[in-house]
């Protein structure tokens, strides 16, 4: 139901429209300038009333919302002789509103009256959104005022106070720059600039057949960019294979629930498929996408993997620095997760425009990071108000450092005792999905959230989707492999070819299991009883981890089959290096995406499809720039930096055995 059918009222009628009560002068004088030329049929009024929200057609199937034609209100410039009205600006703004407690029930006497829309509303309980054109000179209060009373009024509607208007009123006045924007962009140049005189040093030096200085072809794209797409098969023995494969569709997998969940919150013409009895969220494929955070738990798996294979393998070295450790990771993340909140704490607002731009990026983004820039920096956001967490794929980051800041009292142990103290990893674990399984079974938790109240949704995220001692099992899972791998030494194990099917079968099941386990317990009709959903919340990331564990471990043993071979595809080496920016960057271009939007979305699976293989292709594009810019030259730059330090180590060692 739009807000613009009783402004049609006036144009068949003629009246005109009060403001008496707007005491800002300005925008009253505009808008009784605007009531007369309405009322004279002029054409730049009637423009700007088209640009209006219309009555739509399909409220009873979730057509909520209407956003008007935001380019044409925008763009809409109307110069009046008066000098006391000025020039007449279009001003786009999204109003929500409810029917009012007296809406009544109307007599249908054949006779439409509109405050039968207030009665409809108030008995389905509706809250629908529609846009106005202001001019640009009204404040948003004034503006609210006077739909308020103009418009919705004789309706028996009333605009609702849960949203803030400043994020959904937009201009055609171009945003100023402030002090933050210009250091971005001068950063950004300087950076532009070491990649520039960096690849040309380099292509010098090797025009004359010289070889370049490491530091000075740090920021090469003619070298890092040889590395990053080089797609040959490396033959150390500490090489996983396998692990770009499950890196890549692990993205894959985020992104993909990334991209459905950002549209779900957009206006859709067809809101009530997929919400909790609807019939999108009956799918199997439904489960699948909803089930997509669970892709997180495959880097804790790595990530343990790895780490501990590395550490254990520096101990047996004597090489093993703590604080080098530390800085490393720390390093490792920082120069791009830095440069990523500065863009969107400067000029990310000035990506795009739409009806829900500022909402999307101010409110989800822009917001947060201007508040806990310092949350995600410091690596600490999954604990302090991670609900509002700056660019908010980075909560892993700070899981995966906790991670690290406690490896050495998990790795020393480990190394020096082997089994007899990694016993205690999957007591651990138990522990856990006990604690876990407690707590849904008290608070009534479940997987699907959509079946829960929303403060029990977020306060269940709160509890045991953020916290790092919560999401540690299939970390320590990956700490265990990494332990076998550095005692196997390269060495393969035979598995009976019959315990080798069946650990797949068991592995594939699980997975599958994981996958669509969602899909009978997100039915709103037939919800099973409380103890399934606590069963499947409980256990279901640990499982998860154990299948991911296995897949690793057999493709690693040469057991993996057309499995193993697909993850080993050379394609997927590329996408396997740059995963750290493709993981910070794709949630900040659908972001931008969406609120760009102009028009309700039909949400649709094909659809959405076709738009996140664009996601995934804008994404790696962006992914391979940070990569080239901040991942591998930074690397480049510690470990010259770590080589001196050696070197000049070494020579004063020497210096004082010679004296």
């Amino acid at each position: 139901m739009r807000i613009i059918l009783l402004l049609f009222t006036v144009i068949i009628s003629c009246n005109k429209l009060s403001t008496a009560e707007i005491n800002d002068v300005k925008c009253d004088a505009q808008l009784e300038y605007f009531n007369e030329a309405l009322s004279k049929r002029e054409r730049w009024s009637i423009d700007l009333l088209d640009s209006w929200s219309k009555f739509q057609s399909g409220v009873s199937s979730g057509n909520f919302v209407d956003l008007g034609h935001f380019d044409q209100c925008t763009r809409f410039v109307h110069n009046s002789k008066d000098s006391n009205i000025d020039v007449i600006k279009g001003q786009h703004c999204m109003i929500y509103y409810r029917a009012t407690a007296n809406a009544s029930t109307h007599e249908n006497d054949g006779i439409f009256d509109w405050r039968e829309i207030g009665s409809a509303l108030r008995e389905r309980n509706l809250r629908l959104g529609g846009a106005v054109c202001m001019p640009a000179s009204c404040s948003t209060t004034k503006i609210r005022q006077f739909v308020n009373e103009t418009v919705l009024a004789s309706a028996d509607l009333v605009i609702t106070n849960d949203y803030d208007q400043s994020m959904f009123c937009s201009t055609n006045e171009p945003i100023p720059f402030e002090t933050i924007d210009i250091v971005a962009i001068i950063i950004a140049s300087i950076f532009v600039l070491l990649l520039i005189s960096s690849t040309t040093y380099e292509i010098y030096m090797i025009h004359k057949n010289q070889t370049p200085c490491e530091l000075y072809s740090a920021f090469s794209i003619y070298k890092n960019g040889k590395k990053l797409f080089d797609t040959k098969r490396g033959h150390s023995k500490s090489i996983i294979h396998c692990l770009p494969g499950l890196r890549t569709f692990s993205m894959f997998q985020i992104m993909l629930g990334h991209r459905y969940g950002w549209t779900r919150g957009f206006p859709n013409i067809n809101t009530n498929d997929y919400t909790a009895n609807g019939i999108w969220q009956k799918t199997i494929w439904s489960a699948i996408v909803n089930i997509h955070p669970i892709a997180v738990d495959t880097f804790f798996v790595l990530g343990g993997c790895l780490l501990a294979r590395s550490i254990f393998n520096s101990i047996e070295k004597g090489k093993f620095n703590i604080p080098k450790m530390y800085l490393h990771r720390y390093m490792r993340v920082m120069p791009v997760l830095a440069f990523l909140i500065l863009i969107v704490v400067s000029i990310y607002k000035m990506f795009g425009d739409g009806p829900f731009y500022e909402f999307t990026t101010r409110g989800a983004q822009i917001d947060h990071c201007k508040q806990y820039y310092w949350a995600a920096l410091l690596h600490i956001q999954n604990y302090y108000n991670p609900l509002e967490g700056c660019i908010q794929p980075s909560w892993y980051l700070s899981a995966d450092f906790h991670l690290v800041l406690i490896s050495p009292l998990v790795m020393y142990p480990a190394y020096k005792y082997g089994w007899k103290f990694m016993w205690i990893f999957p007591c651990y674990i138990i522990g856990i999905v006990a604690w876990i399984f407690t707590a849904s079974m008290i608070h009534e938790y479940k997987p699907a959230r959509l079946l829960m109240p929303s403060d029990a949704g977020l306060q269940s995220a709160i509890d045991f989707y953020f916290p790092t001692h919560i999401r540690c099992g299939p970390w320590l899972m990956g700490v265990m492999l990494g332990y076998t791998f550095f005692k196997l030494n390269g060495r393969k194990i035979i598995v009976p070819k019959h315990l080798n099917i069946l650990f797949w079968i068991l592995t594939l099941t699980t997975l599958i299991g994981v996958l669509i386990g969602m899909w009978p317990l997100q039915n709103y009709e037939n919800s099973p009883p409380q103890v399934v959903h606590a069963l499947f919340f409980s256990l279901q990331r640990n499982s998860w981890g154990l299948a991911i564990t296995w897949i690793i471990f057999a493709c690693e043993m040469g057991y993996g089959g057309i499995v193993g071979k697909f993850l080993e595809l050379p394609i997927w080496r590329p996408l396997g290096r740059m995963s750290l920016s493709f993981y910070l960057v794709h949630t900040l271009y659908i972001t931008v995406h969406v609120g760009r939007g102009r028009v309700p979305h039909f949400f649709d699976d094909a659809t959405l499809l076709h738009i996140y293989a664009g996601d995934i292709i804008v994404s790696t594009i962006l992914a391979s720039i940070l990569y080239l810019t901040f991942e591998e030259p930074f690397l480049i730059v510690e470990n010259y930096i770590y080589k001196r330090i050696e070197q000049r180590s070494v020579k004063t060692k020497s210096n004082k055995e010679e004296a």
